[in-house]
């Protein structure tokens, strides 16, 4: 039996022993989240629950030392991890999402496999319970090790503080996943990576052992960890990219120059894309090859999600379907292109010789018409450079006077029905002039566009023009962002609020206070209904949080209109299970969280008039009146547009 004394020994050691646990929970958090900020990472998305309490709390500490830092609080995982994904678009640095243990980590899967499809870093900070209760079927416990194995670049798996654990070697662990996070250690770009933190009880209790613990680790960040690398004035971590073989790239070139005919195709660019250098070489390059070679010409095909369309170029669209003289090389530069008839028309071609080299630092093959010859491993914007560089050093370019690229604008008669229906041809109209309004007013009011999947790109990408009606300034550019990895509707309302925060960040250089324009469709806004929240007034005022203007346009057509225009005769009535018809409009909906909502119907027709297409004008343009006069209560208004008498549509 235990002698009095020798229980209160124990008694004591038990304690110093839960106090160490305390303090190594809060020390090894604090040390992960020190050395995010310290390579630039700002802005963190933070789930409710009580095993990532270790996290939130670091991160309160780190907040004191870096007033930049912001911190967004996010009821729903699965729209805080696509605010993370549009913070990340924004800044073109990782965003970090903290959760709790157990199925809260599963709900950031769709913005994960977004992220990995299309490049864009992201960090997930995950609380774990430890081993001995996950195996033994602990309460809110999954196998959470090496969950998006499949989609995440890097998986840190971490064990439970323990004092044997060097903090250096935990530094140079968070350092390299972050490099990892942003394409600069591993080939295939930037993605998104999981640390998975195992915490053991007690979290926290003691108010007086968080002021002691903080000073510790205060002496530990600042004369520690500050001497184990070598860091940037900004305090940013150095960063090397290897650069482009220089001979493989000259290769290149000659050949490119070798071609008479030959099709630029630009697809989608990251939104921190410099498009100054990719505009230029197109134009030298068309110059160069019309001067030198007789019958040398280049076409151009840019994609609604290059950002070199309307306000960027003055210059027509081929839209080209395989129907002109034949290229001899198509210039694949980004991502995929929007159009699928490109790909059909492409993989028609078989008895013609084309080659195709695509130029894209992307993991994926990106050949769906299996027609790729080459692929050179190197972001556009480089290429551009490089090819500016080289066009220089070797090509004489004194003489020629570089212009804007003209190309015939060959839009395919043979993909407009002959027996199309002037119902039809009505709403082509319709949608044409809506694309145009909006673009416009986006523009002037130096908005950045966001556009939703399904409809709502395709619209875009269809009919927002090349020739904007004021040319004064075409140094000026209207950015437009997709959420085209994987092409999903979900969580645009959540990936625009993200976008419009880091763009309004004090570090956020040229975008700071630059507004966000999101089109979206009625069943797009219903897979996010829940991220309408964070465009509450009380919500951004609570959290301290300022979003720059947010005009949100919703096109409601009552279904998945894509679908609708698809299966129109084929269904049989079947078809509901795949267009979802609902009779619902949106006013209450944002009216409940207070934000600032109109709306219009308007019912195509053939006989649309003038004055109508004013209203819609007026409309669109008073969404933008977001200056202090307008009596705002938030920095978000809706403007919902619900389209009847769509032909094959039915609500």
């Amino acid at each position: 039996m235990m002698k009095g004394q020798d229980k209160i020994s124990s008694i004591a050691r038990e304690k110093k022993a839960i106090e160490r646990i305390r303090k190594l929970n809060f020390l090894y958090a604090c040390i992960v989240l020190e050395e995010l900020r310290r390579n630039g990472v700002k802005i963190f998305i933070v789930s409710p629950g009580y095993r990532s309490a270790p996290l939130v709390w670091a991160l309160n500490f780190i907040k004191k030392r870096d007033p930049t830092i912001i911190s967004i609080p996010a009821i729903d995982e699965r729209a805080g991890a696509y605010v993370g994904l549009g913070a990340s678009k924004a800044r073109g640095v990782a965003s970090v999402l903290i959760c709790t243990s157990g199925t809260a980590i599963a709900n950031y899967y769709p913005a994960i496999i977004e992220a990995k499809r299309d490049q864009i870093p992201m960090i997930v900070l995950s609380a774990d319970r430890p081993l001995e209760l996950v195996n033994s079927d602990g309460n809110q416990t999954i196998n959470q090790q090496e969950l998006f194995s499949k989609f995440s670049k890097y998986n840190l798996n971490m064990l439970p503080a323990d004092s044997n654990y060097s903090p250096q070697a935990l530094v140079t662990e968070i350092d390299y996943l972050i490099s990892i996070a942003h394409g600069l250690s591993s080939v295939g770009g930037a993605g998104p990576v999981h640390i998975n933190i195992p915490f053991r009880e007690p979290l926290w209790e003691s108010e007086e052992s968080s002021v002691c613990c903080s000073l510790v680790i205060e002496r530990f960040i600042e004369r520690k960890l500050v001497d184990l690398y070598s860091y940037n004035k900004d305090g940013t971590a150095v960063k090397i990219i290897a650069p482009l073989i220089k001979d493989t790239f000259a290769e290149i070139l000659d050949d490119i120059f070798s071609f008479e005919r030959i099709l630029i195709i630009v697809g989608r660019l990251m939104p921190t894309t410099e498009l100054d250098s990719i505009v230029k070489m197109i134009e030298l390059l068309s110059e160069l090859l019309s001067k030198n070679r007789k019958h040398g010409k280049i076409n151009v095909h840019y994609d609604v999600s290059s950002s070199l369309r309307f306000g960027r170029l003055s210059c027509d669209l081929d839209s080209w379907d395989g129907s002109f003289s034949s290229p001899q090389l198509i210039l694949h530069l980004g991502g995929r292109i929007l159009s699928n008839n490109f790909y059909k028309n492409l993989q028609k071609i078989k008895d013609k010789k084309i080659s195709y080299y695509l130029i894209n630092d992307g993991p994926y093959k990106q050949d769906p018409a299996h027609r790729v010859d080459l692929k050179l491993h190197c972001s556009p914007e480089k290429f551009a450079l490089q090819a500016l560089a080289y066009i220089k050093e070797n090509i004489e370019v004194k003489n020629i006077e570089v212009k804007n690229v003209k190309v015939k604008n060959t839009e395919a008669k043979n993909e407009r029905k002959e027996k199309e229906t002037k119902q039809q041809l009505a709403e082509e109209i319709f949608y044409k002039n809506m694309v145009e309004m909006i673009a416009e007013n986006t523009f002037e009011n130096g908005h950045d566009l966001y556009l939703a999947n399904s409809m709502t790109v395709r619209l875009f990408d269809k009919y927002l023009p090349f020739i904007r009606k004021d040319k004064k300034d075409n140094k000026r550019e209207l950015r437009v962002i997709t959420n085209r990895g994987v092409s999903g509707i979900e969580g645009f309302i959540a990936s625009a609020f993200g976008y419009a925060l880091a763009s309004g960040s004090k570090d956020s250089g040229p975008k700071n206070g630059r507004g966000v324009t999101l089109v979206l469709g009625d069943l797009a806004l219903i897979h996010d209904l829940n991220s309408i929240l964070f465009l509450s007034n009380d919500f951004l005022k609570q959290y301290n949080l300022t979003l720059p203007p947010l005009a949100i346009v919703v096109i409601n057509n009552f279904g998945g209109g894509i679908f609708k225009k698809l299966l129109v005769g084929k269904g049989k009535g079947k078809e509901v299970h795949i267009t979802t018809p609902h009779p619902y409009s949106f006013a209450n909906f944002f009216k409940a969280v207070n934000v600032n909502y109109s709306t219009i119907n308007i019912s195509i027709s053939q006989t649309m008039k003038q004055l109508e297409y004013k209203k819609l004008e007026r409309k669109i343009h008073k969404l933008f009146e977001m200056n202090a006069s307008a009596g705002l209560k938030t920095g978000t208004r809706v403007l919902e547009i619900v389209l009847e008498g769509l032909e094959g549509f039915q609500h």
